[in-house]
């Protein structure tokens, strides 16, 4: 159905991304709930998530968050070699 693609892209049909949104939807939920099992009592945790100006999420500016974690990978492995 996404012509052997594993993301979105303007070729995918509607199918996939409402596909791609409730699988989304399921991970999250099953995400925070396993998170809260962890949390201690009057804990807090701080998410951060990437956003977008459009609401197409197969413009290029949508993996532009690619770029930023590649970046933050590489800058977590510099410090580590620094340590060394």
């Amino acid at each position: 159905m996404n012509k052997r693609k594993i993301y979105l892209s303007k070729s995918s049909p509607k199918c996939v991304l409402d596909a791609y949104s409730q699988q989304f939807k399921n991970d999250f939920s099953v995400f925070l709930a396993s998170r809260s099992q962890e949390m201690v009592a009057g804990g807090r945790m701080v998410l951060s998530l990437m956003g977008r100006e459009s609401m197409d999420p197969t413009t290029d500016h949508s993996c532009y968050q690619w770029e930023l974690l590649a970046r933050s990978l590489m800058s977590m492995v510099s410090e580590v070699r620094t340590r060394k």
